[in-house]
């Protein structure tokens, strides 16, 4: 009876006779009080006949019945914008929505869109990622990820996006006509359709290794491997330590991998060549490979040279793994490229970078391909001491933070670019203080605990990624290993503390 009372009220709403569905749903759900389909049109009628304060009340029920259902939180911000128009309250609604319901991609997408709307976008940035993260071929996230990017002035990133995009969507007209102004000049329909890429060198200025924080073991291994060969050639030469070859950075996300292959070209003064899988891949049999080799012909021709390729798997996986001809062939060609290093140019180094270790082809890992494997760990107490004190330099600090205590509390597999989202949460709890009162005051040890306390440790999802693949873990990457070890027992810890 109930079913076809609904069925009847869906046709109503959709005609729009919103009071009518009014009567019908108030009746259903005096009977049902917990239905929380009868709850979610009832807060849709609601709204379509202005009733806004009653369908934040019916929106609010939905939510204490069912935590993880995306509609009461849509509903629920909807009807504050018609009656407040705050955004911060809309951003508070959809991030409590996507607290409950971290598997959303539609709560993520709408949590950035409203960072996106109040100006804050490396916030709209970070949960556009997340929505991604779980719907990556939505061409919508994708855009408004663009946008985002775009307007932070990284034209680097809204440009992949928009040629994800194109991929995706080869007639998206507004991912044309931003990619035709991205790169100054409109693209012509076989541009697009042969998928052009561009590599492009950068000459890294105002940044060396001294830059990044803490790491010291790492750096001195940096120096020694990539740093040194290069600085001092003839020594070099004469002992025949080679400036070329292959290094492979790995580790968990977040951790600063690429700010030290920055820091590196940096130093070094190298021309670097900062390439996107985006760039490389290719849905037409060829391309891949084709720019693939040219990707490493043009870096033989600047020599020398420093090609950082981040994400390394999604080009170098498993050639077993590979469903199509085209991807193995792909990991073929890079094999073979970087074969050719050595003997062609020793001058061009190879800097491989990946967040999952497990699924790089084996043959990569043999000497002569990536020579040296470089753990980049998950920040230590003392590390995250200095990147509390780093991040919160140049604003205004309370002379007592306890840096000590930051560290303690942010020991359960906080990464480095937690830290970064923590100091700018903090930073905002007195800056929003300082606009509704006119009264600012320096940032306290409180509100970073309370930014703390908001934000969750990401690197444990990458853990539990790391232990269910522990198996295909190659031995060389033995570092990672013992973290894996130590994870375990940090978490049989944490489950016996919880009994």
């Amino acid at each position: 009876m109930v079913e076809d009372l609904l069925e009847s009220v869906v046709k109503e709403l959709e005609n729009r006779n919103y009071e009518r569905a009014v009567v019908m749903l108030e009746e259903i759900v005096k009977k049902e009080p917990s239905n929380v389909k009868a709850l979610e049109n009832l807060a849709r009628a609601y709204y379509g006949i202005g009733k806004f304060r009653a369908a934040i009340d019916v929106a609010r029920t939905i939510e204490r019945l069912c935590p993880i259902c995306e509609e009461g939180y849509d509903l629920e911000a909807l009807s504050i914008r018609q009656l407040s128009g705050d955004i911060e309250d809309v951003i508070s609604i959809y991030k409590r929505g996507f607290d409950e319901n971290p598997k959303s991609a539609r709560l993520a997408y709408k949590l950035g869109k409203a960072y996106h709307e109040s100006g804050d976008f490396d916030n709209a940035i970070l949960y556009y990622n997340a929505a991604l993260d779980l719907d990556s071929t939505n061409v919508q996230y994708l855009l408004d990820r663009a946008i985002a990017f775009k307007s932070n002035g990284k034209e680097e990133d809204a440009y992949i996006d928009l040629r994800k995009i194109l991929n995706l969507d080869p007639e998206n007209p507004i991912a044309r006509e931003m990619l035709s102004e991205s790169v100054g000049t409109r693209l012509t329909e076989d541009d697009i359709n042969r998928g052009l890429t561009r590599f492009r060198f950068s000459k890294v200025k105002g940044i060396n290794l001294s830059m990044v924080a803490g790491l010291d073991n790492l750096k001195r291994e940096l120096m020694e491997k990539i740093i040194y060969p290069l600085q001092y050639r003839e020594l070099s030469s004469k002992y025949r330590i080679s400036a070329g070859g292959g290094i492979f950075l790995y580790g968990p996300p977040g951790c600063g991998k690429t700010f030290i292959i920055k820091a590196i070209a940096g130093e070094t003064g190298l021309n670097l060549l900062d390439v996107k899988i985006p760039e490389v891949l290719d849905k037409w049999s060829g391309n891949a490979e084709r720019n693939i080799h040219n990707l490493f012909e043009l870096a033989r021709r600047n020599a020398p040279a420093i090609i950082f390729i981040d994400e390394v798997d999604a080009l170098g996986g498993k050639r077993e793994e590979s469903v199509y001809s085209g991807s193995r062939l792909s990991v073929n060609t890079l094999l073979m490229e970087m074969d050719s290093i050595s003997s062609l140019n020793e001058n061009v180094l190879i800097v491989g970078a990946t967040n999952a270790p497990w699924l790089l082809d084996p043959a990569a890992i043999r000497s002569g391909r990536f020579s040296s494997f470089i753990y980049v760990p998950p920040p230590d107490k003392k590390l995250r001491m200095e990147l509390f004190r780093r991040y919160l330099r140049g604003r205004p600090v309370s002379e007592n933070i306890d840096f000590q205590r930051l560290a303690d509390l942010t020991s359960g597999y906080y990464s480095s670019s937690d830290i970064v989202a923590i100091t700018y949460e903090a930073a905002k709890i007195p800056w929003r203080e300082a606009i509704e009162t006119g009264i600012e005051r320096k940032i306290a040890q409180q509100d970073i605990e309370i930014a703390i306390s908001k934000i969750k440790p990401t690197l444990i999802q990458w853990f539990e990624d790391a232990v269910k693949s522990e198996k295909f873990i190659s031995p060389t990457f033995s570092e990672l290993e013992r973290d894996i070890f130590e994870y375990k027992r940090w978490k049989r810890s944490r489950n016996k503390g919880r009994k």
